[in-house]
């Protein structure tokens, strides 16, 4: 798995939603924290001026910062809006494995569950000695359940459900010829 998607899928984690948020409270309250820390500077230099009696100092140099700022993240954004095409590709093709790599899984599950179900009903309705036809019908449609899962398992079957399928017919065939003797 590389890097790209374990960041991925710790980011869509609830750890990482977290972080994510987290990160974005820091940088907000680091830049009010720096507009503040600015305003304070000039707000000093004004009343320092004051009790001087000399001309309050306009606030230029926290404008000119923010507007060097504003520059920066102007280009930046300029920058990455180049490439946002692809990084929303590659997004939605990150997005669409996980969906499919998802959907694989739910069917391994939902063929397992059936497997397991079926088996626990057919192990609990086959009955060799059966003389009622609903029981016969009843046990050769479980034996034939049981015979369809070992001849032709589903693929996502695990080697332990085929080697459950395998014991249980083997069971069967063996109380079928205790049976007879």
């Amino acid at each position: 798995m590389s890097i790209i998607h374990k960041i991925g899928g710790w980011i869509v984690s609830p750890r990482g939603y977290r972080f994510v948020i987290s990160a974005l409270v820091l940088f907000v309250f680091l830049l009010i924290f720096y507009l503040g820390a600015l305003l304070l500077a000039t707000a000093s230099a004004n009343l320092e001026r004051l009790v001087l009696d000399e001309k309050p100092v306009l606030p230029v140099w926290p404008i000119d910062e923010m507007t060097n700022l504003v520059n920066a993240l102007t280009r930046f954004l300029d920058g990455m809006a180049k490439w946002s095409g692809l990084f929303t590709l590659l997004a939605a093709i990150y997005a669409g494995r996980k969906a499919l790599q998802v959907s694989r899984h739910r069917k391994q599950e939902a063929e397992a569950t059936e497997f397991r179900d079926s088996m626990k009903w057919a192990a609990e309705h086959i009955n060799l000695n059966a003389t009622d036809p609903q029981e016969v019908i009843q046990s050769n449609w479980a034996l034939s359940l049981v015979e369809k899962y070992v001849d032709n398992p589903p693929e996502s079957l695990s080697d332990y459900d085929r080697l459950m399928a395998q014991q249980l017919l083997a069971e069967i065939s063996e109380s079928a010829t205790i049976g007879q003797k």
